[in-house]
């Protein structure tokens, strides 16, 4: 088999050169984008400047959205993509050494969560972005659910586990994570086509503000993602588990199937080595009441078959299923801190006309003033404290990383109009330490402990 493929190699060379064809077709490895270019494709099926096609306007552009940030973060094929079920997505607490704030991560099971002939399942996994929820695969995660099931009026699934014939059928097993598209509908039960995808890659990259002229436009966001990876200190090693390469050896394929961790901070744009999970936009949690609502419509359900005399969680639910419903409790959570921070960029989205989002009956609105108010507040000085600390002390790491955040935020809060008042904090006092210990530190002088409670706790994975 080598033997005929090296012919054909050779043969196909041979072509190119007497046909003088451009040996660059196909190399993806000439493509790159950056990351202005790189936001403008995340925008799109979010922010109000982002293109847009008029025909099937919210469908087609919440998938185009969608789709290239799972690509970039995941670092996954297409294909591999558009086999994602919803069930293959489930919620992973980070160890306590991520960061002074709780971090959990959302995580992808390959394989349709089966073992393969090696007896091992592959994850990817995405945390939440540290500066810009644009390029948050987590908040698109949550935008598009909420999209599917409280805009568009999809049907839920039947979480009940059903049984006819001895043989065991779930109805939620069925649902893609790129749902399929007829006549400008969504179909959850069948998996966007790949001439689909190919379709709403080439027009994003041809109508963007900087448009791009690529080869490879369902694989680009995969090689730039792992290129980018490399070229910021994660190893080969690394990279290549997180977007979902077979490894080398037999071994490697059978016990080499934790997170890449690495990988995952750097999608995020955290310091790879861990430590400084810190997110501004988290410093308030939203109000009971208003989590609740953000998927009532979706999961009303599946807590109405809690609610069931006759429900037996043993035979009426499974483990992949439960797990999902945690996500979306916490994917709530991300949506609603998300949606306060882009108010103003997205104000004519369709998610601000439906409830919770439209008024202040749930306390959106105030949710969103005493965040911002925090950010402003409380959360700038520290950070600019632990720069200082962090410069001082030789951790340039540390302090660019502080000083990347404290840019972000600053923008954030002046496209809100909350840019008064943010000048150096009139106390002298210093965070002590080390970096990690800074940071900790300020995250305690911040959120107190006992002042908001962390999402709730996912099991092991």
């Amino acid at each position: 088999m080598k033997a005929v493929l090296k012919a054909h190699g050779l043969q196909t060379s041979d072509r190119k050169a007497k046909q003088c064809v451009d040996k660059s077709l196909g190399r993806v490895i000439c493509d790159d984008y950056s990351d202005e270019q790189n936001r403008q494709l995340s925008a799109i099926g979010v922010l109000d400047s982002a293109p847009y096609q008029e025909k099937y306007r919210l469908v087609t552009s919440t998938l185009m959205g969608l789709s290239h940030v799972a690509r970039h973060v995941l670092s996954m094929r297409g294909d591999d993509l558009r086999g994602l079920k919803l069930p293959d997505l489930f919620l992973h607490e980070a160890p306590d050494c991520e960061g002074p704030q709780k971090c959990f991560v959302m995580v992808a099971a390959h394989d349709d969560s089966k073992a393969d002939h090696d007896g091992t399942t592959y994850y990817s996994a995405a945390m939440r972005h540290a500066t810009d929820p644009v390029h948050c695969l987590l908040f698109h995660t949550a935008l598009a659910l909420f999209t599917f099931f409280c805009i568009l009026g999809a049907k839920p699934p039947e979480w009940r586990t059903k049984r006819v014939n001895d043989q065991v059928h779930r109805d939620f097993y069925s649902y893609h994570f790129l749902p399929g598209l007829a006549w400008g509908k969504i179909n959850l039960r069948t998996f966007l086509s790949a001439e689909c995808m190919y379709r709403h890659c080439r027009w994003t990259f041809e109508n963007i503000k900087d448009k791009l002229n690529v080869r490879k436009a369902v694989h680009l966001c995969r090689g730039v993602s792992l290129r980018h990876a490399i070229a910021r200190g994660v190893s080969e090693q690394q990279a290549g588990r997180h977007g979902y390469y077979r490894a080398a050896t037999v071994l490697d394929r059978c016990y080499l199937t934790d997170i890449a961790w690495e990988a995952v901070r750097n999608a995020a744009r955290f310091p790879i080595r861990g430590g400084y999970y810190f997110l501004l936009r988290n410093l308030v949690q939203p109000p009971g009441a208003l989590v609740r609502m953000v998927f009532i419509v979706f999961l009303k359900s599946y807590y109405d078959l809690l609610e069931e005399p006759d429900f037996d969680e043993n035979k009426d639910m499974d483990g992949a299923t439960v797990q999902f419903v945690r996500l979306c409790e916490h994917l709530a959570i991300v949506l609603c801190q998300d949606l306060a921070v882009l108010y103003e960029e997205m104000k004519g989205h369709p998610v601000f006309s439906k409830a919770p989002f439209n008024d202040d009956t749930y306390g959106f609105l105030t949710f969103r003033e005493e965040l911002l108010q925090a950010m402003k507040d409380q959360g700038i000085n520290q950070i600019q404290m632990t720069a200082e600390a962090a410069k001082e002390a030789g951790d340039e790491k540390c302090a660019s990383f502080a000083r990347e955040l404290l840019g972000s935020v600053m923008t954030l809060l002046e496209q809100n109009g909350v840019g008064g008042g943010l000048g150096r904090p009139a106390s002298t006092t210093r965070l002590v330490g080390t970096p990690v210990r800074q940071i900790s530190e300020m995250h305690q002088q911040i959120c107190p402990p006992g002042a908001a409670a962390p999402p709730p706790r996912a099991p092991a994975a």
